[in-house]
């Protein structure tokens, strides 16, 4: 399976992610700070043009949304309070 995290640039991609994952709540977004010093980037190597954080500045090295919010929760990447069997990660598969 060749699928990428998403990445969001827009409101529109915003839009679509979060009505696209209505049944995923919470879910990971492929945005994360790897040095967490408040520069994230995107899993696929796109600059982050835009961003729905919910608190600012983002204190965490990984994010989530909730299907239900259009906001991104910074959150642990190691955090098994976040990540479990019940998370869900959205992909898109690049194109041919």
């Amino acid at each position: 399976m060749n699928c990428h995290s998403i990445s969001i640039h827009n409101e529109f991609d915003n839009l679509f992610v979060q009505a696209f994952a209505q049944q995923s709540s919470p879910f990971f977004i492929g945005i994360y700070d790897a040095y967490e010093n408040g520069t994230y980037k995107w899993y696929d190597g796109t600059p982050v043009d835009y961003s729905m954080w919910a608190d600012t500045p983002p204190t965490g090295s990984c994010a989530m949304m909730k299907a239900d919010s259009l906001f991104w929760y910074p959150v642990p990447c190691n955090s098994t309070a976040y990540w479990n069997i019940d998370s869900a990660v959205i992909c898109h598969f690049p194109p041919n």
